[in-house]
């Protein structure tokens, strides 16, 4: 299966080349053109800005967060809601 994908990529000049094809063959070369269409191959390596980039990262918007914490009302101590998640 490889070497009939790996034929396709690199289509060699030399004909003789050219493994014998069949319907299954078919299916998987398909498949796997749509696998390469529907999935983003990992980078080796990516900074956090361009990662922020591609995936729009905003950040939190900081007064509305504290809007939201003043609206819940806590007044436990941090100690005792970090123990009531044991």
């Amino acid at each position: 299966m490889k070497l009939i994908i790996e034929w396709f990529i690199e289509k060699p000049k030399n004909l003789q080349n050219l493994p014998k094809i069949n319907k299954f063959h078919i299916e998987k070369i398909k498949q796997k053109k749509v696998f390469d269409e529907l999935i983003q191959r990992m980078k080796k390596t990516i900074s956090i800005e361009t990662m922020k980039q591609e995936q729009n990262y905003t950040g939190t918007n900081k007064a509305m967060f504290e809007s939201l914490a003043d609206d819940l009302n806590i007044e436990e101590p941090i100690e005792d809601l970090l123990n009531m998640l044991k």
